[in-house]
């Protein structure tokens, strides 16, 4: 079975969603329906339905599957799950998104070169390897990392889009060589075996070109939505500040509170033992005139 590079429904279903942002959407879309999770190697069904080789394991039953979306029944092919076709569409995407998460540091990373456990300082996509300051002195220094672009972390951060790992490419199951070309006549990740043979004479060229035509169509849909997005961050920002100037406000009125009744309470104590002063004296006298009567 041929293995696409997008099939048509999948791009249409995100491109959709790239031009109406809904951040539970994009979510749901690279999380796997039945374990609820980031997809680990998603498979095709026959009904364009993904799901984790793992789960679709776990859902066959007598070699065959039903899929828990639509309920149409997919009979698992020769050799197992695995053989089911792979989306890397969505593969690319939670690869990308981890990448994003390392570099950015929301996820810890040690050095792929050492086991010195320094902090990591820099990325090559061309090993798919992080760096630290050590090995990236190595790296580019060594000749046969010549033609490497490892990048220092400081300067990827910066970088829109992120950068991708250029591993784990996928291989031809017809000729077991890599798919580094891509056919727009059959809409298909090829090997160069495959253009002189099976799609002579097809519009096909490089994975890299291909994606390089294609590049703006993509940077007209994300133009936008990083606009809203610095939106609002700003929108946020600026509430997160209201929010604390009233936090502030309220512990100066509750300090002024306090005060006020502390100073009230210290006059009324005065109050009191002015009147109970007085009382003392009244009786005081009261008690002498009394003795006086007495006598």
């Amino acid at each position: 079975m041929a293995l696409r590079l997008s099939e048509v429904l999948q791009t249409r279903r995100f491109t959709s969603l790239a031009m109406n942002p809904d951040v539970k959407k994009v979510r749901d879309n690279l999380t796997c329906p039945v374990c609820y999770d980031l997809y680990k190697n998603p498979k095709y069904l026959p009904c364009y339905h993904s799901y984790c080789e793992g789960c679709l394991e776990k859902m066959q039953v007598q070699f065959k599957i039903i899929c828990p979306e639509c309920r149409n029944e997919a009979k698992v092919p020769a050799g197992g799950v695995k053989n089911f076709a792979t989306n890397f569409f969505i593969n690319r995407l939670v690869d990308d998104l981890i990448l994003k998460k390392k570099v950015t540091g929301e996820v810890k990373v040690n050095c792929d070169k050492c086991n010195v456990n320094d902090p990591v300082v820099s990325f090559c996509p061309d090993c798919n390897s992080f760096l630290c300051s050590v090995c990236h002195a190595s790296h580019i220094r060594q000749i046969e990392f010549h033609d490497h672009s490892a990048r220092l972390l400081t300067d990827l951060k910066r970088e829109k889009p992120m950068i991708q790992a250029k591993g784990n490419i996928p291989l031809c199951k017809e000729h077991d060589e890599q798919l580094k070309y891509y056919c727009e006549t059959c809409d298909e990740l090829i090997c160069m075996y495959c253009t002189t043979k099976k799609h002579n004479g097809h519009n096909h060229d490089t994975v890299k070109k291909i994606a390089s035509k294609h590049r703006s169509e993509i940077e007209a849909v994300t133009s936008p939505l990083e606009v809203m997005i610095e939106d609002l961050s700003d929108l946020h920002n600026n509430i997160e500040k209201m929010m604390k100037k009233i936090g502030k406000q309220g512990d100066e009125v509750n300090k002024q509170i306090d005060q006020f009744y502390v100073e009230l309470v210290e006059k009324l104590m005065k109050q009191k033992d002015q009147v109970k002063q007085q009382v003392c004296d009244t009786v005081s006298q009261k008690e002498k005139a009394l003795t006086t009567q007495l006598d």
